[in-house]
């Protein structure tokens, strides 16, 4: 045993054992120890710091999502007003900016470009320094679905269709977010039948989106507007009409019911469709939601529109009866039933008809008036055997082929009861068909009397149905 106080080599060795060092350089130790602890509190800061700055981009990026819910409010204000009204909050989201600072890796300097480029791109008008910051943000990470999208705005705001097309197209190549993929599909139907001349790609690409969210009401919004294009470009087909007013009603009861465009284009589709009193129905809708659509022109026209079509048909063309009876003996005599091809028709008069389809019935009458309209409808003023007066539109029909004295024949044709609202004494009966429905002078119209004969005879993607109803439509973003 030793003497106290000696320290002994075992003693010696079993100290520097349970220490892992010699016992002898203890300063040694407490060097490395103070070197580890403050290695430990600079991690410990840096994972501070980082949690700080990723809570301080994603509270930026609620402030971004608010300046832009509240941007959405104002679409019925004057733009220098509703400028006016965002810049606090878009001064705010600057200065937020500046104290996060820089940012200490490339995703976190690309969400900071982003933001910083969508809230400076809030405005109408093309800003340079949008545009700078969110071309920044995509270079540093391609996967901002969202940057891609704003920038192909900030591209359009320019004028540079090509480039914004670009942009949202590499949304779709890069991104995995849902949300950027609808916005950027939306966007590129737009291009497609407003500057890209391509209907049939506009609604392609609508289409599938709806395939990708059968519960999105801004993409049921944009097929309405994808099938409306179609017709008025391509195939004047009352069909896809018919098809648009679904895509909007769907979009109505997804949760975009107000949205005054919606109200604007679903008008514009039964003005088309000849439902007039629809069509001012929703006019007043959206000039109720925003009165600088200037709605209330659109309704004077059809106003006067339908009050000189019953005018002239009131008035039998300002024909004399005798006139009248003496013309109506051109019109041959009843074949019941009438042999079309393969079909028969049953000879009737516009007023047994009912209100819709009516398959297998026929309306034999003379042509009077042709009434100077444009678009894709030829309205015809006719008088049938026993002088009654009902008027024909005819879809996709060329202005020149008919004249008055003509016999024509509507065959299945859709009865419409033309009317306006308040104004129970203004109605007429209208039959709508196509050429394909209509003798003239008892023959069946050729390609020549289309005015879009390609129609016929191209494979027509909008002749496909519409996806079945959602059974639980998602909330409105």
């Amino acid at each position: 045993m030793n003497a106290p106080g000696r320290i002994s080599w075992a003693d010696l060795a079993s100290d520097e054992s349970e220490s892992g060092g010699s016992a002898l350089n203890s300063p040694e130790q407490d060097r490395r120890r103070a070197s580890k602890q403050e290695e430990n509190a600079g991690k410990n800061e840096e994972i501070a710091n980082k949690e700080n700055v990723n809570t301080l981009l994603s509270d930026t990026l609620d402030k971004l999502q608010a300046l832009y819910r509240k941007r959405d409010k104002l679409f019925n204000v004057e733009p220098e007003e509703r400028m006016k009204q965002l810049l606090p909050q878009q001064t705010e989201l600057i200065a937020a900016l500046e104290q996060i600072g820089e940012g200490s890796t490339p995703h976190e300097r690309a969400q900071l470009h982003y933001i910083r480029g969508k809230t400076l791109d809030i405005d109408d008008e093309h800003v340079p320094k949008a545009e700078e910051a969110l071309s920044k943000a995509v270079k540093l990470d391609s996967s901002l679905g969202d940057a891609w999208n704003q920038l192909g705005l900030s591209f359009w705001k320019k004028g540079d269709v090509s480039t914004a097309h670009d942009c949202w197209q590499s949304t779709l190549v890069h991104s995995s977010s849902l949300e950027d993929v609808k916005n950027a599909m939306r966007e590129l139907s737009m291009v497609y039948r407003v500057k890209g001349g391509d209907p049939t790609e506009s609604l392609r690409i609508a289409k599938d989106l709806i395939a990708r969210d059968m519960g999105d009401e801004k993409s049921w919004s944009n097929l309405g507007n994808a099938y409306m294009s179609f017709f008025f470009a391509s195939s004047l087909d009352r069909d896809d009409l018919l098809r648009a007013l679904k895509a909007y009603t769907r979009s109505q009861a997804c949760g975009e019911s107000s949205d005054p465009d919606l109200h604007y284009n679903k008008a514009t589709v039964f003005r088309y469709l000849e439902d007039y009193q629809n069509a001012i129905g929703e006019l007043q809708r959206a000039a109720a939601l925003d009165p600088h659509l200037q709605a209330a022109d659109s309704v004077r026209q059809i106003e006067e529109l339908v009050g000189e079509m019953e005018g002239m048909m009131r008035r039998r063309c300002n024909l004399q009866a005798h006139r009248l009876d003496n013309m109506l003996l051109a019109l041959p005599p009843v074949s019941d039933p009438l042999v079309v091809g393969n079909a028969e028709y049953k000879l009737t008069s516009a007023a047994e008809l009912k209100e819709g389809s009516n398959e297998g019935k026929g309306v034999r009458g003379l042509l009077l008036a042709t009434p100077n309209t444009d678009g894709p409808i030829r309205q015809l003023v006719v008088a049938e055997r026993g002088g009654s007066i009902c008027a024909v539109s005819v879809y996709n029909m060329r202005h020149a082929k008919l004249k008055p004295g003509d016999v024509v024949t509507t065959l299945a044709p859709f009865l419409r009861v033309c009317s306006l609202p308040n104004a129970p004494d203004v109605s007429y009966r209208c039959l709508q068909v196509s050429p394909s429905s209509l003798l003239h002078n008892g023959r069946s119209c050729d390609t020549s009397y289309y005015l879009r004969p390609t129609a016929i005879f191209t494979a027509n993607p909008a002749t496909a149905p519409l996806p079945p109803s959602p059974k639980q439509p998602s909330a409105a973003m």
